[in-house]
């Protein structure tokens, strides 16, 4: 017995299967998916998959757990390190290099669920972070605000992206985020009053 060759095929067997999953949710979702559906686009049979998962489902929560590790080992640090361009271009390094399984996740089309809880995630940091700047004392609703307009912003954009509508670097994209969220939003957090200012609109 060989236990090097056994954990390759192991690997081997996971990614065929993971693959194939992402394939499938291109064109429909999770709940039509089946065990079957799975097997045959990875020419594999079922008593391999059940040696590694109980159906599609759990299939894909470890999926996205594995995504969300990786996005969690990055999003810890924007509380000790504040939220940087080199961070946001760490985080969209592991977008980037899961692509695929990113545009499915956050398809229009698709079960929020792992969307919300990233989301979630960076908006514990960020409260964290804006609290120690908050000079203005913003209220709860006030932050919620702010912060649902750049999250969703930036989660428009990163879709885009993904999608290959926006034909641009991720380090360029981090500092278009950095630039229309972050910096967008030190307005609020400065020494002035945090009121809007009036934009007067006139006909040419």
């Amino acid at each position: 017995m060989n236990p090097g060759k056994d954990n390759r095929r192991v690997r081997y067997t996971k990614m065929v299967l993971r693959e194939s999953l992402i394939e499938l949710l291109k064109e429909k979702p999770i709940n039509r998916i089946t065990v079957t559906d799975i097997c045959q686009h990875a020419d594999l049979n079922r008593g391999t998959f059940y040696n590694y998962y109980c159906d599609a489902y759990d299939l894909l929560a470890q999926i996205e757990e594995e995504l969300y590790s990786a996005l969690y080992e990055t999003t810890v640090r924007f509380e000790t390190d504040g939220i940087t361009g080199e961070l946001l271009e760490k985080l969209l390094a592991v977008i980037e290099e899961n692509r695929d399984l990113c545009h499915v996740l956050f398809n229009i089309n698709s079960d929020k669920t792992f969307l919300n809880k990233l989301l979630e995630l960076t908006k514990e940091f960020a409260f964290r972070y804006w609290a120690e700047h908050n000079v203005n004392n913003l209220s709860q609703t006030q932050l919620n605000l702010l912060y649902s307009f750049f999250a969703n912003g930036a989660v428009g954009l990163l879709c885009n992206w993904i999608a290959g509508e926006h034909d641009v670097t991720k380090e360029y994209l981090a500092k278009t985020i950095l630039a229309l969220g972050i910096k967008g939003a030190e307005y609020f957090f400065n020494e002035q009053p945090a009121t809007l200012p009036v934009i007067k609109i006139t006909n040419t």
